[in-house]
């Protein structure tokens, strides 16, 4: 029988960590350090709440220095710029052609993962699940989405794997389902996110906000406008002019919502704007092309943290 190793206590590391255990899916999860660990004894495990019903389980957990068994399929549930710290935490425990399926917001770790592990085969999943910590490990499924998977980078003739892989996923009480152009997802998640995140940490609002937001609004309208031509640039013509419709439909759907970046700055926290904007402003220098705006955002959330 599989046994999936979760690394990542945040929120959707406990969504499919408890997910797995209510499908009987053999899981084990390790969380950052030893306080993390006291944490999750405290709680008695995790409980995952849907609407009116709470489900506990207790998937074994582990630090990764205590992880000592063999890794053959690992979930990455980390914040982006946590990745390469994460893996290199349990890198001596992982075979020759483990499956690493990462749930991550932003761009640029995929490589990482690809260049330091080069014989391990790489998915990526996007999801719309809404998911949040009520308290640590009680995680709230807000609102059931879909998790699109597919081989990164794409290959066509990866969808018989992928399927089978997908076979051995928690798709009783998560909708999960394969994906054969999922760069093309993540670049559309990344657009949500390059212009919706940076500007709710910035002016400190929440996303519904920023619809109508004197300061807010014309800066993402230009963000979106340099989007658009990184996005063309990229081969994907075809979400242009999308970009800007869609992050004001997402920001009215989740008007009452604080994005994962304001959270981030409120707490103190490292943001994942390297993965994000940085990441699209690397892409832009790839092909030569100016984006002072999301330059300018890039430069004022790396001032609101010196080490973000």
């Amino acid at each position: 029988m599989q046994h999936w190793v979760i690394i990542g206590g945040g929120a959707i590391g406990c969504l499919w960590a408890a997910s797995l255990q209510q499908q009987h899916i053999a899981a084990s999860l390790v969380v950052r350090n030893n306080d993390a660990l006291t944490r999750y004894r405290t709680a008695g495990g995790i409980s995952l709440q849907r609407s009116t019903t709470t489900f506990q389980c207790q998937p074994t957990a582990y630090t990764a220095v205590q992880y000592d068994h063999p890794i053959d399929r690992l979930i990455i549930a980390t914040k982006a710029q946590h990745t390469a710290q994460a893996l290199a935490s349990v890198a001596s425990r992982l075979t020759d052609d483990c499956i690493i399926l990462s749930l991550q917001n932003g761009m640029g770790q995929q490589q990482h993962i690809l260049d330091h592990y080069p014989n391990a085969r790489l998915y990526c999943g996007v999801s719309t699940d809404g998911a949040y910590l009520q308290s640590p490990f009680h995680v709230v499924h807000a609102g059931a989405g879909t998790t699109r998977i597919g081989r990164y980078p794409e290959n066509a003739h990866d969808t018989p794997e992928t399927s089978a892989l997908i076979a051995e996923l928690p798709t009783d009480v998560l909708t999960i389902c394969a994906d054969q152009h999922i760069e093309r997802q993540l670049w559309q998640k990344l657009a949500i996110n390059c212009l919706i995140n940076p500007l709710t940490a910035l002016y400190r609002c929440h996303n519904g906000e920023l619809i109508n937001h004197p300061q807010a609004r014309p800066r993402l309208e230009q963000l979106a406008e340099e989007l658009d031509r990184i996005i063309a640039a990229e081969g994907l013509a075809e979400l242009v002019p999308a970009a800007l419709s869609t992050a004001l439909n997402v920001a009215k759907i989740t008007a009452a919502n604080r994005s994962s970046m304001f959270a981030d700055v409120l707490a103190g926290r490292d943001t994942e704007i390297n993965f994000i904007t940085g990441y699209l402003c690397q892409r832009a220098a790839q092909h030569n092309i100016k984006v002072p705006c999301n330059q300018k955002v890039l430069d004022d959330i790396r001032l609101l943290k010196p080490n973000a």
